[in-house]
């Protein structure tokens, strides 16, 4: 089960301040992102959607907190057994005569799933890896329950909402304090911190 986004709920941080104007990931667990034992993964593939998507390659590195494991857990080549688009190739660099070789997916199939094990999966628009992976693992017979996951992407697009917001609330702010001297300073000071929770240092 993936981590889900929820609309616009209050969220209780440690020093007291909360935020209530975003929708932010939830779940039931209060593990620290920087905690996570996690596997970052990332597919080649002969298409965008994932329905049809064929996997070419698939990597995987081990995460254990902040520090990356140094050996790649998991780097395979794999014979589609179907055509390989000229403009899937152009992105990845793999054509089908560099595909022959390889095993198809129903022959490697156990060695992703044991690499991902309980870890949390991460990936770049990790949804799309999933789902590709779904339909192999369906097409293949091969058992197959979809991990939990955090797509870096939405962090970051959620990130970057975060930022944009408080820097519109202190300009704002800024605009309107102008005039108002140590005591404006103070109250900037003061929505600094509710709107930061401390992030923000004059």
């Amino acid at each position: 089960m993936g981590v889900n986004v929820a609309p616009a709920v209050p969220f209780q941080h440690s020093n007291g301040c909360r935020r209530t104007d975003i929708g932010i990931a939830v779940n039931s667990s209060t593990t620290p992102l920087i905690s996570l034992r996690a596997v970052a993964i990332d597919t080649e593939t002969t298409g965008l959607d994932a329905r049809t998507a064929r996997i070419v390659e698939i990597a995987a590195v081990r995460v254990n907190g902040l520090e990356v494991e140094g050996s790649v857990a998991l780097q395979q080549l794999v014979r589609p057994d179907v055509p390989v688009p000229e403009s899937a190739s152009r992105i990845h660099g793999l054509a089908a005569h560099d595909l022959e070789a390889s095993p198809r997916f129903a022959d490697i199939g156990l060695a992703p799933r044991d690499v991902m094990n309980t870890a949390v999966v991460i990936g770049h628009n990790v949804g799309y890896d999933l789902a590709v992976l779904d339909r192999e693992y369906a097409r293949a017979g091969l058992e197959w329950i979809a991990p939990r996951s955090l797509d870096v992407r939405a962090l970051a697009r959620l990130a970057a909402l975060i930022w944009r917001t408080m820097a519109s609330i202190l300009c704002a702010a800024g605009s309107g304090l102008k005039s108002a001297g140590g005591t404006g300073r103070i109250r900037m000071h003061s929505l600094r911190r509710r709107c930061s929770c401390g992030s923000f240092h004059s």
